[in-house]
């Protein structure tokens, strides 16, 4: 596998989703019904809301409370450094990834551009 520079030209967008993740917690072997017993039996978890914010602009990307800012350094004009070009002005997938845990942190879908 080779290394190469990649310019990307990708539209500001903003997306949110939320869910009730209370299906899927007992499917990961977390009891919910039972985690407050010890502290209150009377306490009951009726729902557990999952929210995410992605946004991406012209200063960089947020997701959630995290910002991920993408810089480099600058390179004269005359040391032309060849490049592959990537412009993102149709329907794409996106991954905001933690490359120190090897980990995906939010992926996602831009289906409709303004």
């Amino acid at each position: 596998m080779k290394s190469t520079n990649v310019l990307v030209y990708l539209p500001k967008f903003e997306i949110s989703y939320t869910t009730d993740v209370m299906s899927i917690l007992p499917k990961l072997g977390v009891d919910i019904s039972s985690a407050l017993t010890p502290v209150n039996p009377t306490l009951e978890i009726s729902q557990v809301i999952q929210q995410a914010i992605i946004k991406v602009d012209e200063t960089g990307s947020e997701a959630a409370a995290v910002t991920t800012i993408i810089g480099g350094t600058r390179s004269s004009a005359s040391s032309v450094i060849p490049h592959v070009v990537f412009e993102a002005n149709h329907p794409f997938t996106y991954c905001i990834r933690d490359t120190r845990r090897m980990l995906n942190l939010f992926c996602g879908v831009v289906n409709k551009l303004n």
